[in-house]
């Protein structure tokens, strides 16, 4: 059995879908058990525990890999998974990028800081970020200082320059995510892939 050191669970995707894959999985729930005879046929409820986070989030991968259609970095389908180098960047207190690349594409992932598994940075209610395009390109932009927010053709562009400016140490990493954009060929011949992660995880 292998075991996953996460660094970032996507907690506003797993509790989205989990109540359409597996509406009981989701909450507490109360089994009743009838004792014997002895005790004439008195019964007792025993609350079953909430599923926590980690155990939402497989309940949720398990479903994808068994439904969707899942491919990888360099060929993602509506979701993609694998393992590749990448540094991270905590933008501002509320964003979290993840910006790594195969041998033929270049990756940028962008989330909620507050999903982090030991967040870093306190979520802020003034700069929301989300895993969603428009805070993604945000970042992108502040951090290539591009600036090129406003139109789909400086994503390429944008995800080469702050894959590049992102310092601190490169990690593999197992990422699950939820394709955002898919450019083949848009940078020096190279696909540039824009992603959603469900869950971010050291990886060896």
């Amino acid at each position: 059995m292998s075991i996953r050191y996460y660094v970032y669970i996507g907690d506003t995707k797993v509790d989205m879908m989990l109540p359409q894959i597996d509406p009981g999985f989701a909450h507490s729930r109360e089994t009743e058990v009838r004792a014997g005879v002895s005790l004439v046929g008195a019964t007792r409820k025993v609350a079953k525990a909430v599923p926590d986070r980690v155990a939402r989030l497989e309940r949720v991968v398990r479903h994808l890999q068994d439904h969707m259609d899942i491919g990888t970095p360099d060929a993602p389908g509506a979701y993609f998974a694998g393992i590749l180098p990448a540094r991270m960047l905590v933008q501002s207190p509320d964003s979290v990028y993840f910006g790594g690349a195969t041998e033929t594409t270049e990756i940028g992932l962008g989330g909620s800081a507050s999903h982090l598994v030991t967040p870093s940075m306190p979520a802020s209610e003034e700069i929301p970020m989300g895993s969603h395009m428009p805070g993604i390109l945000r970042v992108l932009a502040a951090v290539s200082e591009t600036g090129e927010t406003a139109e789909e053709p400086g994503l390429a562009d944008d995800v080469h320059q702050a894959n590049r400016r992102i310092r601190g140490p490169l990690q593999n990493i197992e990422v699950l995510a939820k394709l955002l954009a898919y450019e083949p060929g848009a940078h020096d011949g190279n696909a540039v892939v824009v992603g959603s992660p469900i869950y971010v995880a050291l990886a060896d």
